[in-house]
């Protein structure tokens, strides 16, 4: 078995001034729990989880802020 037949290609990235809405709303209609966070320019800054965002009252705050 190859890596490529067991990968996903349909990944979701998400970037450090999304809010959180935007981001709880992208991970639902993906379906995923988890994401990279990306700065300006596609760098790595983080991960985020679902129930990271979960757990958010304020969900107009961007999502650098709860990683």
């Amino acid at each position: 078995m190859k890596v490529r037949e067991l990968m996903d290609t349909n990944f979701l990235k998400l970037y450090k001034d999304y809010s959180v809405k935007e981001a709880i709303q992208l991970m639902y209609k993906k379906k995923r729990f988890s994401a990279p966070v990306l700065d300006d320019e596609d760098k790595l800054v983080g991960l985020v989880l679902s129930v990271d965002l979960a757990v958010v009252e304020d969900r107009s705050i961007p999502i650098s802020e709860v990683m």
